[in-house]
This record gives structure tokens, C-alpha cells and sequence, in this order.
């Protein structure tokens, strides 16, 4: 479903299916919606995480999100509030994780480039144990990560970023610790 999702223009045959009913039913067309399309990542996102919970590979997973009206999710709010679009824990590491459907160099960097540091620095401050970002797009842009990563060493922490490729090959291995040292090394 993440491959699929993230390969599409905007949404998956599926999820443009129910999109159709909402908007023929509803009148409201949602098949455009960027704000969807990034909701959708978290959700499945959360969904993968909570069955590497159930296989006791996670400790904890928090979404942000929420499902909404039409049983449509919503994305977690982030903005100057600084949430995380989710926060899951493996031991005693904190893993802070940002998503984005967006592809493009300028694009991504000006609507994650501040906000994803910015939700690393305000969770760590807000909690105790170690956190560790991860950010993670269909595309990765070697100045966007170096950027983030920068913005938040100052403070003693650290961001991995990976493709949404990359990340679901770490998930796919049913390791425990080959996913914590994946994660925390930055590297498959």
C-alpha cells in the first residue's frame, strides 16, 4: 500500500475508488487533496508500525493523526505546535517520524525543511530518554538532509533520512536489532 501510494500521482486505484463514492455520494472531491495524500502516508505508516508491535519488534507507536470524517485520515497537525507525525519506540530510543509525499528539491525542502528539525528539538525537549529522528519521502535530496541534520547536531540529536523505500526495506527485516542499528546509523 506505501509503494502504491507514494507511486501514484495522487492516490492509489483504491483509495481514488472511495474517493469517487465520497465525492458522488457527498459532493466533496478529495482526489486532489495534498493534505490527503500525506495523511494517507502517516496512516499506513502507523498501520506497518503497530503490526511490528504486534510482532514485538516496537515497543510503542503513537500516530498524531487521527481518522476523520468520511473515515478518511488526517494528518498530524506538526506546524509551531511541534507535533510529530509519529513517535514509536524500540528500548529506550524515542524514534520521531516525518513523512512527506512530496518529491521536488524546493518543494519539499520549504514545507519540511524547518518543521522537521523543529519536531525533533520540541519532542526531545518535552520528553525524557533518548529521540532520534527519521525523515522519510519518495525521493531523498542529499542538501535537504544535509540541512536537517545540520539544524538539529548543534543540540546533541540526530536525524536519519531515507527514502520511503529504504525505510520499509529496514521494517521488512524481522530483526529487532538490525532495525535499532539501521535506524541509528543511518544505513540499510
Amino acid at each position: 500500500l506505501i509503494k502504491s501510494h507514494c507511486n501514484s500521482t495522487n492516490f492509489s486505484d483504491e483509495n481514488l475508488s472511495k474517493l469517487k463514492v465520497i465525492s458522488e455520494v457527498f459532493k466533496i472531491d478529495k482526489s486532489s487533496d495534498k493534505q490527503l495524500r500525506g495523511a494517507y502516508l502517516e496512516y499506513y505508516f502507523f498501520k506497518l508500525l503497530t503490526q511490528l508491535q504486534h510482532n514485538g519488534i516496537v515497543d510503542d507507536v503513537i500516530w498524531n493523526g487521527k481518522i476523520g470524517k468520511y473515515g478518511l485520515p488526517v494528518q498530524a497537525p506538526g506546524g509551531v505546535t511541534g507535533t510529530p507525525d509519529i513517535v514509536f519506540k524500540i528500548d529506550n530510543i524515542n524514534f520521531v517520524l516525518e513523512l512527506t509525499t512530496i518529491k521536488a528539491k524546493a518543494q519539499q525542502w520549504s514545507a519540511e525543511g524547518a518543521s522537521v528539525p523543529d519536531h525533533v528539538l520540541q519532542y526531545a525537549k518535552n520528553t525524557t530518554g533518548i529521540v532520534h529522528g527519521i525523515f522519510s519521502a519518495p525521493i531523498m535530496h542529499n542538501r535537504n538532509m544535509t540541512g536537517m541534520k545540520t539544524a538539529v547536531a548543534s543540540h546533541g540529536l540526530q536525524i536519519s533520512c531515507y527514502s520511503v523505500e529504504n525505510l520499509l526495506k529496514i521494517f521488512k527485516n524481522s530483526d529487532r536489532e538490525y532495525i535499532l542499528n539501521a535506524l541509528l546509523n543511518d544505513q540499510l
